[in-house]
């Protein structure tokens, strides 16, 4: 946490104005910003910071500075960047909650499974009933194989909620238990009838858990519509315990995307 960052917790600070700083400052962080000068905005509104630190307008800025600067730095692949410039963000008192959530899905991203779910955890202790920050700890939690974390995550999830059945059936997938994985991708399904990765989940779910006939129906389904990459259904078709294996991938493919015979 940097000198301002803490400056803005109110820790040695008596609200006193650096007078160097002007509203003309202020507007041109704010059309550094606009212009999408992510590294500028986040440097003027960082003095502006400095200077009044219970500023709303200069606190708003550097917050959607270094979210954005974040996000560019992420899509040229500068990932160790990203990182640092999310910490700064998460830094922030107060910080923005999204800031807590990409800075976990970029650790988890760079296989800091540990950073992410501490993150996480951070963002909760400032937004205790954070839906998104217990979804993401969940996964973390499930990616570290910690399968009673992360159910204590989900349970503070709201279980009617799409993406809480999507992890619950995650979840039940680690653990083996498909009957119940198929149970709650139907569930998601049912919320989002024409998001494939999850059809296609429901249909690995139902394949494991011996129901063949619908499970190569989805597959099928999604096949026809061009709704999912052909590799990866002829994969979820061969690769679970009741699973169909053909010789030529071709064949695999007709099957798939084919009409149904009579």
């Amino acid at each position: 946490m940097t000198k301002r960052d803490q400056a803005h917790g109110g820790a040695g600070r008596e609200g006193a104005q650096d007078p160097s700083m002007t509203p003309a400052d202020l507007r041109s962080a704010q059309e550094a910003l606009r212009d999408r000068r992510w590294a500028e905005a986040e440097a003027l509104a960082e003095a502006a910071w400095a200077a009044d630190p219970a500023a709303p307008l200069a606190v708003q800025i550097l917050a959607q500075a270094r979210l954005g600067l974040a996000d560019a730095q992420s899509a040229a692949g500068q990932a160790p960047a990203a990182i640092a410039t999310l910490t700064r963000a998460c830094a922030m008192r107060p910080a923005p909650l999204s800031a807590f959530i990409r800075l976990g899905e970029a650790l988890k991203s760079a296989g800091d499974l540990a950073g992410a779910e501490a993150a996480f955890l951070e963002g909760l202790g400032l937004a205790p009933d954070a839906q998104a920050l217990w979804l993401g700890l969940a996964s973390v939690r499930m990616a570290r194989d910690d399968r009673d974390g992360a159910r204590a995550a989900l349970a503070r999830l709201d279980a009617d909620r799409f993406a809480a059945c999507v992890a619950w059936g995650q979840l039940a997938t680690l653990e083996g238990a498909f009957s119940e994985a198929a149970e709650w991708f139907a569930r998601a399904r049912a919320r989002r009838p024409d998001f494939a990765p999850v059809r296609l989940e429901w249909a690995r779910a139902l394949g494991e858990a011996g129901d063949r006939a619908l499970a190569e129906a989805e597959l099928r389904a999604l096949g026809q519509a061009g709704a999912a990459p052909l590799g990866r259904l002829i994969l979820a078709l061969a690769d679970s315990a009741h699973g169909r294996a053909f010789l030529r991938p071709r064949d695999a493919a007709a099957f798939l995307t084919g009409p149904v015979s009579a």
